[in-house]
């Protein structure tokens, strides 16, 4: 399942009744979520994309933005390749968190 589709399901089971009471964080974005392109993601920065100098910039922006203290990532999007999360993973282990943590 590609990684927006998830939204597209939320809302789906939203309006059906079916997500449980304790996801209603889920329940309220659900519907939004599910109607977002994948390059509106990129371009809201909701989802950071490019080389490591460019997802280390927009990192910190956010950090700047939000007094950002966690990030959470995921390198697998949509159809992509697992050889190319598995680049993408260690390209932001090599050349971006060691820049996080000065």
């Amino acid at each position: 399942m590609r990684q927006w589709e998830v939204w597209s399901r939320y809302a789906q089971l939203s309006r059906e009744g079916q997500l449980p009471e304790d996801y209603e964080g889920w329940r309220r974005q659900a519907e939004h979520h599910a109607t977002l392109r994948f390059e509106e993601l990129v371009e809201r920065g909701a989802i950071l994309v490019g080389t490591p100098d460019t997802v280390l910039r927009m990192v910190g922006e956010h950090r700047e933005k939000l007094d950002l203290l966690q990030l959470l990532v995921s390198f697998r999007y949509g159809g992509m390749s697992y050889d190319m999360a598995e680049r993408s993973m260690g390209l932001f282990a090599s050349e971006v968190m060691p820049k996080l943590r000065t």
